[in-house]
C-alpha cells in the first residue's frame, strides 16, 4: 500500500515539476535572466529528486510483487552505483564552473573584443569552394 501512496506523490510531484518548468521557460523567454533565479532551482532540484523516488518507488514495487530479494538487492546496487556517478560528477562540473567562472571564455569580454567590430558584421569570413575567394556574412 505505501509504494501505491508513493506512486501518487511521485506523479502529483512530477505535475508540480511541469509548471515549474513551463514557468522558467515563459520567464526565461521574457527576461533573459543573468543568472538562474530561486524557481529554476526549484525545477532542478525537484526534477532530480523525483528521479531518485522514482528509483526507490521501483525498488519498493520490485519487493511487494514478491520478486526475490536477490533481484531487488541487484535492482539497490544498481541504482547505488548509479546515484554515486551523478554525484560525484555534479560535484566535478560544480568544481570546473567555479574554476572557470573567472575566465573570460564565452562572456564577450575576452581579449580582442570590439563592440563595433561586432555590430558591422567583420569578424567572420567563409571561406566558398565556389572559387570566388572567402565571402563576408
Amino acid at each position: 500500500m505505501a509504494d501505491q501512496v508513493f506512486g501518487i506523490v511521485i506523479v502529483a510531484i512530477i505535475f508540480l515539476q511541469l509548471f515549474l518548468g513551463v514557468y522558467h521557460h515563459v520567464r526565461f523567454i521574457q527576461d533573459k535572466p543573468t543568472s538562474r533565479r530561486w524557481f529554476t532551482h526549484l525545477h532542478l532540484w525537484l526534477g532530480r529528486s523525483v528521479i531518485v523516488a522514482g528509483l526507490i518507488n521501483a525498488g519498493f514495487g520490485l519487493r511487494q510483487a514478491n520478486v526475490s530479494w536477490t533481484y531487488v538487492g541487484v535492482w539497490w546496487a544498481v541504482c547505488g552505483v548509479l546515484a554515486l556517478g551523478y554525484a560525484l560528477m555534479s560535484l566535478v562540473t560544480a568544481g570546473l564552473r567555479r574554476r572557470k567562472a573567472g575566465e573570460a571564455f564565452g562572456n564577450g569580454q575576452g581579449p580582442g573584443f570590439s563592440p563595433e567590430r561586432y555590430r558591422t558584421a567583420e569578424s567572420y569570413e567563409m571561406a566558398t569552394n565556389w572559387g570566388n575567394g572567402p565571402r563576408r556574412i
